[in-house]
């Protein structure tokens, strides 16, 4: 909580220009449109959220188009130019909401290497980049369990089992990154083709940045006892508790 949060706000509003002060009210946006709807009867409270999502970014191109600043949103909105402020606002919020993953992407590596204090220390030699660090953890064990969901487009096999055309798949992505015939892809978290996602690049770099800050402060850091992990579309622990020194 000391770094992982206080480094994710800093990141996404320099990125995104949004003011800090914004920054609880974004990420509770980001929460609803990544938690599975529990119910039925949520579906109402669910779309009104994204209203109000949608509603906070309506003013912020307004503000943006006036005074353009350079950060992601202004570039958005001139690489969109000619679209409807509906349709720009959606792909700012489509965008935004993907920054909510950057927590709990962090959260997970951070617990991940606390364990395996032998990466880092090839890090801190220069034997290894914690960008390739960063790359592994994304595709091996910082991902979300699924993709989107798939329709097979023809009749099929799979696991020795028949996948008759029409069939709704849920890829599992934990599955592939663990695959016994192959190593996985390095896009493998980001989806591929139209699905890829467009923070991808960001994402690595980012990753990269707070692994090398944290372990160049606390070179030692381990840690000292058991993790508790909460249940969600990407798993992390409820609490992280090191030992620094």
């Amino acid at each position: 909580a000391g770094f992982a949060q206080p480094f994710t706000a800093s990141a996404v509003c320099l990125a995104m220009g949004i003011p800090s002060r914004d920054w609880d009210e974004v990420l509770e946006y980001s929460r609803i449109a990544f938690a599975v709807v529990p119910s039925s009867a949520e579906v109402a409270a669910v779309a009104a959220a994204w209203n109000d999502l949608y509603d906070y970014y309506e003013q912020m191109v307004t503000t943006k188009r006036a005074r353009p600043d350079g950060t992601l949103i202004s570039r958005l909105i001139r690489a969109l130019d000619g679209l409807r402020t509906s349709q720009i606002v959606h792909v700012i919020g489509t965008v935004s909401n993907g920054f909510g993953a950057v927590l709990p992407v962090l959260a997970v590596s951070l617990a991940e290497l606390a364990q395996r204090r032998h990466v880092v220390a090839a890090c801190l030699r220069g034997e290894r980049t914690w960008d390739s660090v960063a790359g592994r953890l994304l595709t091996h064990r910082a991902l979300f369990p699924v993709a989107l969901p798939r329709v097979a487009r023809a009749d099929s096999w799979l696991g020795g089992r028949p996948v008759p055309a029409g069939t709704v798949l849920l890829p599992s992505l934990i599955a592939a990154a663990h695959d016994p015939a192959g190593p996985p892809s390095p896009s493998l978290p980001f989806g591929a083709g139209p699905h890829f996602c467009p923070g991808a690049a960001l994402t690595r770099v980012w990753l990269g940045t707070a692994l090398a800050a944290f372990f160049a402060a606390y070179p030692a850091a381990r840690l000292v006892g058991r993790l508790d992990w909460q249940a969600g579309t990407l798993s992390v622990p409820r609490e992280v508790i090191l030992s620094l020194h």
